[in-house]
């Protein structure tokens, strides 16, 4: 059996996340775990977005008063449970 190849560790963190579409639907998704490239989002819904889009993300702060943080995103992977979502550097996101 082949180890587990990823570059950046994973670790499981239960929160809700707003996703948003590139044409405004909005989303609350739950991720299952995330790491310093991306997180995956547990959701059965049929109409997520597809791999290869772009999407927002926004994150609760951990931080009490602090506003929650919007992340430029990708859709990398789908499946039956939700979507893996890989976090875009400024100079990656479309304009």
């Amino acid at each position: 059996m082949a180890g587990d190849k990823r570059k950046y560790l994973r670790f499981e963190l239960p929160v809700n996340v707003k996703l948003t579409t590139h044409n405004g639907t909005e989303f609350i998704l739950k991720t299952q775990d995330i790491s310093d490239s991306g997180v995956y989002l547990r959701s059965n819904n049929t109409e997520l977005p597809k791999v290869g889009e772009q999407v927002v993300i926004q994150l609760a702060s951990m931080v009490a008063g602090d506003e929650p943080r919007e992340i430029n995103a990708m859709v990398v992977r789908q499946d039956e449970q939700g979507i893996g979502i890989q976090f875009l550097l400024e100079r990656d996101a479309k304009k």
